[in-house]
C-alpha cells in the first residue's frame, strides 16, 4: 500500500463540483494532479455521508478537557516560579487525575507559555544603588595602581540537589 494522499475539504469541494459537472475520475485526477484513488474516495465519502467535511480520526484521547487546560494555565499564572512537575501534582492532587509532567508542559505550551531559565542577576534595590553609587564617588579618583591593590573576589552558589531556576510558564513576549 503506498503512502496516501490526504486532501483539504476546498479540494474536495472541487472534486465535487468537477463530479457533478460530469468530469470523469480520471479527467479530475489529470487536471487537479491528484491520485485517481483520492478522487474516488472523495466522491464515494460524499454518496456515502452526504458530507465532505473532514471524517473522525482515531486516536487516544485527551487526558484534559478545555476547562482543565484553562486551569492548568491559571494555576502557572498565578506563581510563574513553579515547575512542571510542582503543577502536575497539585493539579492531580485538586483534580483527582493522574496527568504527567509532560502533558502539563504540552498544554502550557499551546497556551503560549514556555519554560525558561531564571536569569542570574544582582538583586538592586533602592539602597543597594545608592551604596554603589557612593562607592563610586569615593574611588572616582583611584589610579589603577591603587586599584592593583585591591584582592577581587568572586562567589560562586553551588546546587547540590538539581536547580530551582527552570520554571514554566513564562510567556514569550517579543518588544520591540
Amino acid at each position: 500500500m503506498g503512502p496516501q494522499s490526504d486532501i483539504n475539504r476546498e479540494k474536495r469541494a472541487v472534486i465535487l463540483a468537477y463530479h457533478k459537472d460530469g468530469l470523469s475520475i480520471r479527467k479530475i485526477s489529470d487536471k487537479l494532479k491528484i491520485p485517481k484513488s483520492t478522487v474516488h474516495d472523495a466522491v464515494e465519502r460524499y454518496n456515502r455521508t452526504g458530507s465532505n467535511a473532514d471524517q473522525q480520526r482515531s486516536g487516544r484521547p485527551r487526558v484534559t478537557s478545555n476547562a482543565e487546560d484553562k486551569s492548568l494555565v491559571l494555576m502557572s499564572k498565578r506563581d510563574r516560579r513553579r515547575t512542571a512537575p510542582e503543577l502536575s501534582a497539585d493539579f492531580n492532587r485538586a483534580h483527582g487525575t493522574n496527568i504527567s509532567d509532560s502533558t502539563v508542559k504540552r498544554r502550557l505550551r499551546s497556551a503560549g507559555l514556555f519554560g525558561r531559565v531564571a536569569i542570574r542577576k544582582p538583586l538592586l534595590s533602592a539602597v543597594n544603588r545608592k551604596k554603589r553609587l557612593k562607592w563610586a564617588i569615593e574611588h572616582k579618583d583611584w589610579t589603577v595602581e591603587d586599584f592593583k591593590n585591591v584582592l577581587w573576589t568572586d562567589e560562586s552558589k553551588f546546587e547540590i540537589f538539581g536547580s530551582r531556576r527552570r520554571v514554566c510558564g513564562e510567556q514569550l513576549v517579543r518588544s520591540l
